[in-house]
């Protein structure tokens, strides 16, 4: 993976707001309930000083009771508020958690199996987790701190004044000064600690995955401690980062609560001042202190939310990475077209990598619906490519690739999932059930389709090794199929799944030569009119397939039946010849032992 990856720039400000359009109306409605809530325990505050005041003077009964009544209202309203705010609040977060990640999956779907493997399996889940976790903030503790310390400074200033304009004067420059100075503040701080706090994590992430998949080979190779230490470096800086971002966290909350206290004490004086020239109710003079102190509940959030701006822009640009990363499939331009037939056609096929490098240039082929296809030629040649520029996965530079009448790239990434499977060499198993792990073909199989499947592909055996049968956990926390099981347990999902045209790709690469025979003569039988596109290093068994494509450096050097090109005595003949010897000459001889007689 590339530093560049590892490290992406930083969103804009206004990109990492935009990933709040759609939940703006629930950020709106609990940002106006938080300052509800906020407003709620200022007034409260303010009214219990008065009445306290007030009651020291042991007036009538009558003379609180509408005082209590607010003190009540406020304090019941505060609390609703809080709970109105919260609700909505996560609401709104979980709803866009919801689209992040349903968007970086089906952009991870785009990219896949081509543009995927840029990134490593650490990094995705970092990005699928932690980067999406991040960007919540933005709605539960970025923007909502600083709409209620805006509405409730407002209000509490506007209040003050009444009272006494002096007062109001102190507040409302204290609170402007921790609404805009006090985040300057704590930008600048933030700018001088390290600023790839969430790189870090995302770098231990990756280490820790990979630590934990390769386990067994970096055991093997005894480089275990090495991977170890590297993990206890990532850790120190994880944590080191987390140290000094606590410390400017601290910095700027003891300046929040500094101007808290010069507020209050301006206040006090002004009131103190007031009372002299008999300008002020001595009654408020306890509201006038205890208000600003409660109005600054506001200003304590402000310096994290600063922080947590900053590592949602940094999750934000790790997730543009991702997002703006080009596919090497283009979207159909317009509505996707209804595909009709399931012929495959190439007409001068050209497909190129991103760097201009051209992997596939020249090949024609056309295969009806129904035929089955040998791909062969050595490693690198561009089989595999092949493979995936027929199954719509990487868009043709120039030339054409149809499947029936409509072009792959004026079909849709569904219907091109619809039409086409690709069975990969190294495919997937999920810790789950071996029902759950077939069923993922077709979630309508039966019982019976599934052991059908699994006694076609050489797997009946291995089903009855399991005492739980299609209830086995496969995976890490179960059972381990090995290389040859795995593979036979892909071609078995990909009998069931049915799909009109099937790309195996190397499916018999980790099967002894007898089971690599019988896989090729299943794959090469006919199969109820459906397609099958068979990529193979090995040339036995090709003889019953309906056509051959030797390919060479990205090139198709030979092309027809199989009777054809024996007949030809090409490469395929040279490389079929040569298999065959290779075989018989590593085949043991076995010579009966003779008895010496004495």
């Amino acid at each position: 993976m590339t530093e560049a990856t590892l490290q992406p720039p930083m969103a804009s400000i206004g990109a990492t707001l935009r990933l709040l359009a759609p939940t703006w109306r629930r950020l709106v409605l609990a940002s106006l309930l938080g300052a509800l809530a906020v407003a709620g325990t200022v007034a409260l505050m303010g009214t219990s000083a008065w009445m306290l005041a007030k009651a020291s003077t042991r007036p009538g009964e009558a003379a609180l009771g509408l005082t209590i009544v607010a003190v009540q209202v406020f304090g019941l309203s505060r609390g609703f508020a809080r709970y109105g705010e919260r609700l909505v609040g996560h609401d709104a977060a979980l709803r866009l958690l919801g689209d992040l990640r349903a968007s970086l999956f089906d952009r991870l779907v785009e990219l896949a199996p081509v543009s995927l493997p840029a990134f490593r399996s650490g990094e995705l889940l970092a990005a699928v987790v932690a980067d999406v976790d991040q960007l919540q903030d933005l709605v539960l503790r970025v923007l909502p701190p600083f709409v209620v310390a805006a509405l409730v400074g407002t209000g509490a200033t506007a209040a003050m004044v009444v009272l006494l304009p002096q007062a109001g004067l102190a507040l409302g420059c204290s609170m402007l000064l921790a609404i805009f100075v006090l985040p300057c503040v704590a930008v600048r701080l933030e700018a001088r600690g390290d600023s790839d706090r969430v790189h870090a994590r995302a770098a231990l992430a990756a280490r820790l995955v990979d630590l934990v998949d390769g386990a067994s080979e970096l055991e093997a190779f005894g480089a275990t401690a090495a991977v170890g230490n590297e993990i206890a470096m990532l850790d120190a800086v994880v944590r080191r980062n987390d140290r000094q971002a606590a410390r400017r966290a601290g910095i700027t909350l003891g300046l929040a609560v500094g101007l808290a206290g010069a507020s209050a004490l301006l206040c006090l004086i002004f009131g103190i001042v007031a009372l002299g020239h008999h300008q002020l109710d001595p009654l408020v003079l306890g509201s006038l202190v205890v208000v600003p102190l409660a109005t600054f509940e506001v200003v304590a959030p402000l310096p994290a939310a600063v922080a947590s701006f900053r590592l949602a822009r940094q999750s934000a640009g790790r997730l543009a990475t991702i997002m703006s990363t080009p596919a090497m499939r283009e979207e159909p331009q317009g509505p996707p077209r209804t595909p009709v037939g399931t012929d495959v056609s190439l007409e001068a096929l050209e497909v190129t990598y991103p760097d201009g490098t051209w992997a596939l240039r020249g090949i024609d082929l056309d295969l009806p619906a129904g035929s089955v296809v040998g791909i062969v030629g050595r490693s690198g040649a561009g089989k595999s490519t092949l493979g995936l520029a027929i199954a719509g996965a990487m868009s043709p530079t120039a030339g054409h690739a149809r499947l029936g009448e409509c072009s792959t790239t004026a079909l849709s990434a569904a219907q091109l999932h619809g039409l086409v499977g690709c069975i990969e060499q190294q495919p997937v198993i999920f810790d789950a059930s071996l029902r759950d792990n077939l069923r993922l073909a077709r979630r309508d199989a039966t019982d019976a389709d599934l052991v059908r499947a699994l006694d076609e592909v050489g797997l009946g055996g291995f089903l009855e090794e399991l005492s739980q049968g299609l209830d086995a956990r496969l995976g890490p926390q179960g059972v381990v199929p090995s290389g040859g099981q795995l593979q036979r347990l892909a071609v078995a999902r990909a009998r069931l799944a049915a799909w009109p045209i099937t790309i195996y790709d190397e499916p018999a690469e980790h099967l002894d030569e007898d089971a690599a025979r019988a896989m090729t003569a299943l794959l090469t039988s006919p199969n109820e009119g459906r397609t099958t596109v068979l990529i193979t290093h090995r040339l036995e068994g090709l003889e019953a397939v309906d056509q051959v494509l030797v390919v060479d450096q990205g090139r198709c050097i030979e092309q027809g039946t199989p009777a054809a090109l024996l007949a030809a005595g090409g490469a395929f003949a040279a490389r079929l010849e040569a298999e065959r010897s290779h075989r018989n000459a590593s085949t043991p001889t076995i010579h009966p032992r003779t008895r010496s007689v004495a």
